[in-house]
């Protein structure tokens, strides 16, 4: 994470300072990114924070398209919120990181996050967990669709 990171969370002024750095960086970055996901994730903000709270629910990784072998992975990470479930596909993958204290948390949930540029037109996704808990995606494409729950 660049911005929301472990020395911002411990300090108001440096997290404020960063926040807003972020932002503008966001502004840059949005427009690489799906229109439908766009409207959920920016509806659900709180203090800036995007899809705080909600619960992920599994983490997928393939390296298949279609039953066939591919040289880029694909991500799938579903999380809820309410009554309402989301698909993040991220397709194009070319570096990922997961590290979780299973031991530790029975339940992750998507506290900060944060989508960035990277050079050759890659895009990052950085989600923080808890503690030093986090995700991090570099991928081409993203992908969103949402599931009502019954």
């Amino acid at each position: 994470m660049k911005y929301y990171t472990r020395e911002a969370m411990d300090s108001d002024t440096l997290w404020n300072e960063n926040r807003e750095k972020y932002e503008r960086e966001y502004e840059r970055v949005r427009h690489k990114l799906p229109k439908n996901f766009l409207e959920e994730y920016e509806k659900k903000c709180e203090d800036d924070i995007r899809f705080h709270d909600n619960e992920i629910l599994s983490i997928q990784l393939t390296n298949t398209r279609n039953g066939r072998y591919c040289n880029s992975g694909i991500i799938e990470i579903l999380s809820h919120f309410g009554d309402e479930k989301f698909f993040l596909h991220y397709e194009g993958i070319r570096k990922y990181c997961a590290s979780f204290d299973l031991e530790r948390y029975t339940r992750i949930y998507y506290l900060y996050d944060e989508f960035l540029f990277l050079p050759d037109k890659w895009l990052s996704h950085g989600i923080y967990v808890g503690d030093d808990n986090t995700i991090y995606i570099e991928f081409r494409k993203l992908t969103f669709h949402k599931v009502q729950v019954k």
